[in-house]
């Protein structure tokens, strides 16, 4: 498996999304809040923050064959490497986030 789903985005009225990851092991929320003091155009356009604040990774809008999507970084230090993921909308509308596994390791 190179591609997995590993979580939801549901937008909220002001531009920033809830964000929750469900693992074998993991199941965590949080929220994508977007950058309000973006300096440059490679500054991420969102940062994540767990429910206890803690922030745990960055997101950047790009837009590919398929559209507009958020690109995330996501890093903490006991994990063995950053985890990238990208959103993906469904054909019902709901928000993914899928892991590229190789990508990663």
């Amino acid at each position: 498996m190179a591609t997995q789903r590993i979580g939801t985005l549901k937008a909220n009225d002001n531009g920033n999304f809830a964000i929750t990851l469900k693992t074998m092991t993991q199941k965590i929320e949080g929220d994508l809040v977007r950058n309000k003091d973006k300096r440059s155009a490679n500054s991420p356009d969102f940062t994540l923050f767990l429910s206890d604040r803690t922030q745990a990774g960055s997101g950047w809008e790009k837009t590919g064959e398929h559209g507009t999507f958020i690109s995330l970084v996501l890093d903490d230090p006991f994990l063995p490497a950053p985890i990238h993921a990208n959103s993906f909308t469904t054909d019902d509308g709901e928000t993914v986030l899928l892991w590229d596994s190789k990508r990663s390791r």
